[in-house]
């Protein structure tokens, strides 16, 4: 198995939750 730093893990999970607040942001303005 691979080793993924807690650093990795954190940016991951930050950059996936950028995305979906954006993706609702835009639902919201239009």
């Amino acid at each position: 198995m691979k080793e993924y730093p807690m650093s990795v893990l954190f940016y991951v999970v930050l950059f996936i939750a950028t995305c979906s607040f954006g993706l609702l942001t835009k639902g919201n303005r239009n």
